[in-house]
């Protein structure tokens, strides 16, 4: 009997730590005075003003990840609409450290290879984005992309608009029989 209740023991707690990698380590917000990541743009029409960015960390598969959220906030309606979610993996099992102090320490992060730095000043639910040029040279890290939206929250765009060509393949059925279009040749 007691061995069966160790091993059931054993199992929920098991079972409670590998549950626990989807649960975040700590959420942050993005204060309207700084630049919004380089992997975010604002939607048509918005400022920098009318728009909110979340951070949460999580640590997943001995990696450490952080998702960012980035909303619209709505001015006739209490709350705010989710615009964007991206996912982004962090440099390192740790913050980094740049001085000997504690603060501010940084965040390397990638999100569909593009590159950018969090910073974090205080022990405070808020971050900022990197500005200073020295502080990605420090960090290993091409300053130019991320600087360049930087000065007054500006957006560059997505790329170019291609549009696509208005003929289509024809469409084949997937049957022993031919499909009309195929007949009438």
């Amino acid at each position: 009997m007691l061995c069966t209740r160790r091993g059931f023991i054993a199992i929920a707690a098991a079972s409670a730590v590998a549950g626990c990698e989807d649960l975040p380590e700590s959420s942050f917000e993005l204060p309207p005075d700084s630049r919004l990541p380089v992997w975010f743009s604002l939607p048509s029409g918005a400022s920098r003003s009318d728009v909110s960015v979340k951070m949460t960390y999580y640590t997943r598969n001995s990696r450490r990840e952080a998702v960012f959220e980035l909303f619209k906030n709505r001015s006739f309606l209490p709350g705010r609409h989710r615009v964007q979610k991206v996912l982004g993996i962090l440099r390192g099992m740790e913050p980094i450290h740049l001085s000997g102090s504690n603060r501010p320490t940084y965040e390397v992060v990638t999100v569909d290879g593009q590159i950018d730095i969090v910073e974090h000043r205080g022990m405070e639910p808020i971050f900022y984005m990197v500005e200073d040029e020295e502080v990605f040279l420090q960090l290993g890290v091409s300053p130019n992309k991320s600087l360049q939206r930087s000065a007054n929250h500006k957006v560059l765009g997505r790329g170019r608009v291609v549009s696509a060509p208005m003929r289509a393949p024809r469409a084949r059925v997937l049957t022993s029989q031919p499909a009309a279009a195929e007949l009438s040749r």
